[in-house]
C-alpha cells in the first residue's frame, strides 16, 4: 500500500559544486529533491549532490559500509554513493537515482521506512574496483554482468561493464529497484521487474528520466529481445509462469503483459505482496496466479493475441546507440568493421500507421520543420530524419532493409549519398550547396531529410535552417528507381546506419502522432495518469480477499472504476467521486460477512488503514521493545485502541497496558511499549498485538503477530564433508543413511576425523535475532563442501506445519528419516527462504538438514511455524538424543 509523497516543484537546478569536499554529511533534509513526476517521466527541477569525501553517511547498510581507498562518498536526499568514478559521473548517477525513486515506490507500493537514513550504492570503475568496495565493506566479492544487489548489507554494487552510458544508467536504475524492494520488503523482487524496470528513455538536456518503457531503441532492449526469441519457442502462459523469475526467456514479456493492462496490472499488485511474502516460487507460481488472476487457460487467449500483436519498433543490429530523448546517438565503431552500426526500424513505408500506446511509448520532442510531412500507408511514402553531424562521421537511414543490404541515404562531408551496391543501384553523390551547408553550420551541423517512395524515383529533400525568419535553405534530388526495387521499397523495414566519429539521428516515420500529456503538469505515477489508483487497488485486495463473500456493491464499484483508468480526465475524475460517496456503504456491506477475520481485514483495505508490528532488534536481551504504526492513507481520521497479549500467557513478564489511537487521515501514528522480560527463555514466543479501530464510521478490527525467539535455537552440527562441482551438487553422505549417533566419529573432507558440535541460541542474543548457524565458524572455510545440522523436534500433539528454513548456499531437509525438501542453489541467505509443508507426530521427530557450500558465507536458520504461518508456541526443540 502506499503512502504518496507530495514532489512540490520550486527554485532552480542545483548540482554539485566539483571538488567541493564537506566535512559533515548533511541531513537528508537539508538537500532538496524536487522535481515534477507525471505519470511514467519525472522532470528535474532542483536535486542537489554534495561531496562528502571520506565522511561515511547514515545508510541502511548500517555498519556495514567503510571508505574504500580511491572512493570517495557522494550524497544526495535519498541516496549515498561510494564512488571512484568522479564528480561529473557521480552527479548524474545520483540524479538519476532521485529521478526513478518516485516510480519505485509507486512500483512497491512502499516508502523507505526512515527519512534520516540514506540507500547505499557504490560504484567501481571496473569489476575489480566493485569488488574491492564490496570486500571493505562485508568482507566478501562477487557478482557479474554490471551490478549486483546484496542481502548482506541491503545495498547495491556497480561497475561499468560497457561503454555506454544508456547502458551504466540501466544498471543503476536497475539494482535501485532491487535495493528499495530489500529495504521495504526484505525482498529482492525479481528479474523481469526490474529488466523492465531498467528499459528507460532519459534527455540529458531536460534532465527528465521515464522509466518502465516498453518500446526503445538502445541495447539493453529486452522488449524486442524476449519477442526475438519467443518466435521460436511461443509458451504458454502456465509455462511463461514458471519463468516469471527471470530476466531472459519469457520474464519480460510476462511482467509487461501484466504491467500494460489496467486490470492485470491492479491484480499484479496482490501477486507482488505475495512475492514479497515468500509464498511464490517458480512451481507455485501458476496455482497462485490462478488464485488472483482466475484460471490461466482462459487467460491464455489474452496472452497469445497480446504477445502475437506487439512489434518492437528497434532492433539491434550492430554496435553502438546511445538514446537521448528521441535522438539516438551512434558510436559509429561497429563490431563488423566492414559494416556499419546499424538500428532496425521496423517499421514498412506501405502500411498505415496504427496508435499502439505501447510503441515509443516515451516524450517525444515535435518534428522539426526541417523534415517535410511523413506519412506512411499512401500510394507515394515518405519517411524523414535529422542528421546532427557535430559529432563526425556520417548517419543516415536505409530503405528496403535485408539483414545488411539496403539502399543507403546518408549525409556525410557536405553531401547526400545514395548507394544501394547489393542491389545494383550505383552510388551516386549531391554535394549540398552552399546555402543549405551555410544553414546547417549555423544550427549546428543538422540537417533535416525526407526520403519520399515514387513509383519511378527516389525524392530527397535535404533541408537548413539557420533559425532566422526566412533563412530555411532546401535542396531536392531524384534518384531513378525500377519497379523491383519500387517494391522492394514499400514493403521492407528501414534502418538507422551511422559510422565514424558520433553522429546523432533523429527519425520520424508518420505525421499522424500521439497527442502528448503536459509532463509540465504533475500527474500521478502510473501509466494511465489515473489519480484513483490506490483507491481501485484497495477494491481489488478487499474482493481477493473475500473471493465468493464479495459483496455486489465493492463489484459494482469496482467495475466502475476500472472502465475510467484509460479514459479522458473528466470520467476519470468522476469515478473518483462515485467511490468518496459510496465507499462507506461499501464496507459496511462487506462487515456483514460471514467471515468476520477477513471482513475486517478487507475493510482496513477499503479504508486504506494498515497496521505494522515490529519488534525493536536493538533492545537489550532481557527486555522487549515493540512499536505499532497505524497509517492512515485516506482522508479520514482514525481512532481507536490497541492491546497486546503474549502467547504463552506470562512467557514474556507484565505486559503494559494497551494504548489509544488518533491518526489524522494522510498520517502515520506510531506507539511504543517497552518492558523487562524473564531472562533464560529460549522457546518461541508471540507477541498478539489487536487493534481496535473506527474509521469515518466505519469499524474494523485488526491483528497481527510479532515474534521473539523466532528460530530453531539449538543444533548439532557435523562437517565438513566433500560436495565437488558447487552449491547445487547433491552428494549424499552416511550421516542422511544411518541412524544418528552423537557420539560417533566420522570421516570428512581430507580425511579429517568429525565429531558433531553444539550451535545454540546465545543468551545474549536479542529477542528478535534469529538464530543462524554459521558452518564456517564450526566446521572451515573449505569451499565446495557440505555440512549437517540435527535437532529433535518435541510436539504434544500430532499436527501439520510449515518448516520456513533460509541457507546459504543450498539445502536438503529430512524429517523422521524421510527426505521431504531440496533447494540446491548458490544463493545468499534469507530467513524462511523456502516454505515446506511437514507433518509432526505426536513426541519427539528427527529434523537433519544438510547444507551445500560453494564459496563465501555458509550458514543456516530455520522456523518452525504453523500451516498459516502463525508460532507454535508449544513446540520446542531439544538437543538430547533420544
Amino acid at each position: 500500500m502506499r503512502n504518496k509523497r507530495t514532489y512540490a516543484v520550486i527554485g532552480g537546478i542545483l548540482g554539485l559544486s566539483s571538488g567541493l569536499v564537506l566535512a559533515v554529511v548533511p541531513a537528508p533534509s537539508e538537500l532538496p529533491a524536487k522535481m515534477i513526476v507525471s505519470g511514467r517521466t519525472s522532470t528535474q527541477v532542483d536535486i542537489k549532490t554534495v561531496k562528502v569525501g571520506q565522511e561515511i553517511p547514515k545508510t541502511y547498510a548500517g555498519d556495514k559500509i567503510h571508505n574504500t581507498p580511491g572512493f570517495e562518498f557522494y550524497v544526495s536526499k535519498h541516496y549515498a554513493l561510494k564512488s571512484d568514478m568522479g564528480d561529473d559521473f557521480s552527479r548524474e548517477i545520483l540524479e538519476v537515482s532521485e529521478l526513478a525513486l518516485p516510480h519505485w515506490e509507486d512500483l512497491i507500493g512502499e516508502q523507505p521506512p526512515d527519512p534520516d537514513t540514506r540507500m547505499y550504492i557504490c560504484y567501481g570503475k571496473d569489476f575489480a574496483d566493485m569488488n574491492r568496495g564490496m570486500v571493505s565493506d562485508v568482507g566478501f566479492a562477487g557478482g557479474n554482468g554490471g551490478g549486483i544487489t546484496i542481502y548482506a548489507n541491503h545495498s547495491a554494487y556497480n561497475y561499468p561493464s560497457g561503454t555506454l552510458m544508456y547502458h551504466r544508467r540501466a544498471l543503476i536504475i536497475h539494482e535501485n529497484l532491487h535495493l528499495l524492494n530489500m529495504i521495504c520488503k526484505n525482498s529482492g523482487g525479481y528479474e523481469g521487474e526490474t529488466y523492465s524496470g531498467e528499459q528507460h528513455v532519459y534527455d540529458p538536456v531536460k534532465k527528465q528520466l521515464t522509466v518502465l518503457c516498453f518500446d526503445k531503441a538502445p541495447v539493453n532492449n529486452w522488449t524486442d529481445h524476449d519477442l526475438q526469441g519467443i518466435k521460436t519457442n511461443f509458451p504458454s502462459l502456465r509455462e511463461a509462469a514458471r519463468q516469471w523469475w527471470d530476466g531472459g526467456g519469457e520474464g519480460v514479456l510476462y511482467y509487461q503483459f501484466m504491467m500494460t493492462d489496467p486490470d492485470r496490472y491492479l491484480k499484479w499488485q496482490i501477486w507482488r505482496d505475495e512475492l514479497c511474502e515468500d509464498r511464490i516460487k517458480a512451481d507455485t507460481n501458476p496455482a497462485i496466479m490462478e488464485d488472483i488472476y482466475g484460471s490461466l487457460d482462459a487467460l491464455n487467449p489474452v496472452w497469445e493475441r497480446w504477445v502475437k500483436a506487439r512489434r518492437a519498433s528497434f532492433h539491434h543490429v550492430d554496435w553502438g546507440w546511445e538514446q537521448d530523448g528521441n535522438a539516438l546517438m551512434a558510436y559509429g565503431w561497429p563490431w563488423k568493421t566492414n559494416y556499419w552500426s546499424q538500428m532496425d526500424i521496423q517499421y514498412v513505408p506501405n502500411e498505415t500507421a496504427q496508435y499502439d500506446p505501447l510503441r515509443m511509448d516515451y516524450p517525444m520532442d515535435p518534428m522539426p520543420s526541417i523534415v517535410g510531412p511523413v506519412k506512411r500507408g499512401v500510394a507515394e511514402p515518405s519517411v524523414g530524419y535529422v542528421a546532427d553531424l557535430t559529432g563526425g562521421g556520417w548517419v543516415g537511414m536505409g530503405l528496403g532493409v535485408t539483414n545488411r543490404s539496403m539502399c543507403q541515404v546518408i549525409v556525410m562531408d557536405g553531401k547526400l549519398v545514395v548507394e544501394g551496391k547489393e542491389m545494383s543501384l550505383a552510388r551516386r553523390e549531391f554535394p549540398l550547396t552552399d546555402a543549405v551547408k551555410t544553414a546547417g553550420k549555423q544550427d549546428g551541423n543538422r540537417y533535416g531529410v525526407t526520403i519520399q517512395i515514387k513509383p519511378r524515383a527516389l525524392a530527397i529533400v535535404v533541408r537548413a535552417d539557420a533559425g532566422r525568419p526566412g533563412a530555411m535553405q532546401s535542396m531536392t534530388v531524384s534518384v531513378p528507381i525500377d519497379d523491383a526495387l519500387h517494391q522492394r521499397f514499400m514493403t521492407h523495414y528501414l534502418s538507422l546506419i551511422a559510422k565514424d566519429g558520433r553522429p546523432r539521428i533523429t527519425p520520424f516515420f508518420d505525421d499522424a502522432r500521439r497527442l502528448e500529456p503536459d509532463l509540465t503538469k504533475p500527474a500521478p505515477p502510473n501509466r494511465w495518469r489515473f489519480a484513483a489508483m490506490d483507491q481501485l487497488e484497495t477494491l481489488y485486495r478487499a474482493a481477493w480477499r473475500l473471493k465468493d463473500k464479495t459483496p455486489a456493491s465493492l463489484l459494482s464499484l469496482k467495475a466502475t472504476m476500472l472502465a475510467a483508468v484509460d479514459k479522458d480526465p473528466a470520467t476519470q475524475s468522476a469515478a473518483l467521486t462515485l467511490y468518496n460517496s459510496t465507499i462507506a456503504r461499501v464496507a459496511q456491506d462487506v462487515l456483514r460477512g460471514s467471515d468476520p477475520v477477513a471482513a475486517n481485514t478487507a475493510v482496513a483495505d477499503l479504508m486504506r488503514v494498515s497496521m505494522r508490528v515490529n519488534v525493536d532488534g536493538e533492545a537489550a536481551a532481557d527486555q522487549a521493545a515493540l512499536t505499532v504504526e497505524i497509517r492512515s492513507k485516506g482522508e479520514s481520521n482514525v481512532k481507536g485502541r490497541i492491546v497486546l497479549t503474549a502467547e504463552p500467557e506470562g512467557s514474556l513478564g507484565t505486559l503494559p497496558a494497551g494504548q489509544t489511537v488518533d491518526v489524522a487521515g494522510g498520517q502515520t501514528q506510531k506507539l511504543s511499549w517497552k518492558w523487562n522480560v524473564p531472562a533464560g527463555g529460549q522457546a518461541t514466543a508471540a507477541i498478539r498485538v489487536k487493534a481496535t479501530l473506527a474509521c469515518g464510521g466505519t469499524a474494523m478490527g485488526l491483528t497481527d503477530t510479532a515474534w521473539v525467539r523466532p528460530s530453531i535455537p539449538c543444533w548439532w552440527v557435523l562437517g565438513p564433508f566433500d560436495n565437488r562441482g558447487d552449491g547445487t551438487v547433491d552428494t549424499p553422505q552416511i550421516v542422511e543413511r544411518e541412524k544418528v549417533h552423537l557420539g560417533k566419529t566420522y570421516v570428512g573432507m581430507g580425511g579429517r576425523e568429525l565429531h558433531w558440535q553444539k550451535s545454540e541460541r546465545s543468551s545474549e542474543a536479542k529477542l528478535t535475532d534469529e538464530h543462524v548457524v554459521d558452518f564456517l565458524k564450526l566446521c572451515g572455510s573449505d569451499q565446495n563442501v557440505s555440512a549437517y545440522a540435527l535437532t529433535w523436534v518435541v510436539s504434544p500433539k500430532e499436527r501439520d506445519a510449515l518448516l520456513g528454513i533460509g541457507s546459504d548456499d543450498g539445502v536438503v531437509v529430512w524429517l523422521n528419516g524421510q527426505r521431504v525438501h531440496a533447494a540446491l542453489a548458490n544463493r545468499g541467505y534469507r530467513s524462511m527462504q523456502d516454505r515446506v509443508p511437514i507433518h509432526l507426530k505426536a513426541g519427539r521427530n528427527e529434523l537433519l538438514v544438510r547444507v551445500t557450500q560453494t564459496f563465501a558465507g555458509w550458514v543456516m536458520g530455520a522456523r518452525l511455524v504453523g500451516r498459516d504461518e502463525k508460532p507454535l508456541p508449544d513446540v520446542s526443540c531439544t538437543l538430547v538424543e533420544p
